[in-house]
């Protein structure tokens, strides 16, 4: 019997239809890279009824890690919707990133004012929410907004860009890119990513700011008296307190004018406004020399 030698084995293995086909192992699928993906939100008007500003904040393991503060400047109704970070694709990456990695808890929570009016226990369902809002087609209302890093500050990462400013959306790009190379060739080891996270942090810090439009938008309302008053035919008694006399008194309602003229300022310097009128009406009460016993107003301040 002819002797194989172990280098014979080897090389007659590899010669075999098996190995052949066997062909390198297939590399772990990873998700896209992130930058392009746009978040939405849609609050019911009621929800930003009187409200100034929409926050949208997320926490990591239960610790603040960014927020974006909405300025709801306008008082005209331009709608409900709005997306979230428009001018920080570097966040919303890193949003993605983090929640790519199972370890990492991140909760969503928004707020008109201080009231809190949706959650979201994890930033998956947030991502099924915004893109069932954005198949729907919505319009996002324009708004300026300001976006407090906690993550980036604590780290050294520079200041954030101003109203109108976002890091260049090419640059941002090619930092993701590198970023999943990075993880595609050396990994992470047990969870820990921060050798390409580091590369991604620096690659951001360096990225430059570019004008997005619109740079800002401003607006101011004016009110006038319209017409009226005339009386709507509601009564009520009011006393101050039980110890004086109680007074009738008649509703009356005004309707007022207003005026709302927003401006515009674009990036390339030039500005354009807008005017949009509507209409309202304010209730008042006015007194009557009528006398009466039992209180049924508890206020005879104005309302709308």
């Amino acid at each position: 019997m002819r002797r194989v030698t172990p280098l014979v084995l080897w090389a007659t293995l590899l010669a075999s239809p098996l190995m052949a086909q066997a062909g390198p192992p297939a590399a772990a699928s990873r998700p896209a890279a992130p930058a392009r993906l746009h978040l939405y939100f849609a609050a019911a008007p009621e929800q930003l009824d009187g409200a100034r500003t929409l926050t949208f904040a997320v926490q990591l393991g239960g610790k603040p890690h960014l927020q974006e503060t909405i300025f709801l400047e306008t008082a005209s109704p331009e709608g409900h919707a709005f997306e979230i970070l428009a001018t920080r694709p570097d966040l919303r990456g890193r949003l993605s990133r983090l929640a790519a990695n199972p370890a990492n808890k991140l909760e969503v929570r928004l707020a008109a004012d201080q009231n809190v009016i949706r959650e979201f226990p994890t930033y998956q369902e947030f991502l099924f929410y915004s893109r069932k809002l954005s198949a729907s087609g919505i319009t996002p209302r324009k708004a300026s907004s300001l976006v407090l890093d906690t993550a980036g500050r604590e780290n050294g990462n520079r200041s954030l860009p101003t109203k109108g400013m976002q890091i260049d959306p090419v640059c941002a790009d090619q930092c993701n890119t590198d970023y999943w190379s990075c993880i595609d060739n050396y990994g992470c080891d047990y969870g820990d990513c921060s050798r390409c996270q580091s590369t991604y942090d620096q690659c951001i810090y360096y990225c430059p700011l570019v004008c997005v439009e619109p740079k800002s938008v401003s607006s101011h309302t004016t009110t006038q008296n319209w017409n009226g008053p005339t009386n709507t035919g509601n009564t009520g008694c009011y006393k101050p307190n039980f110890n004086y006399t109680g007074y009738y008194y008649y509703e009356t309602a005004m309707q007022r004018k207003n005026t709302t003229v927003e401006t515009t300022t674009h990036c390339d310097g030039t500005t354009s406004t807008s005017t949009n009128v509507w209409y309202d009406y304010q209730y008042c009460w006015s007194s009557t020399p009528l006398t009466c016993g039992y209180p049924t107003l508890w206020s005879l301040a104005c309302h709308y």
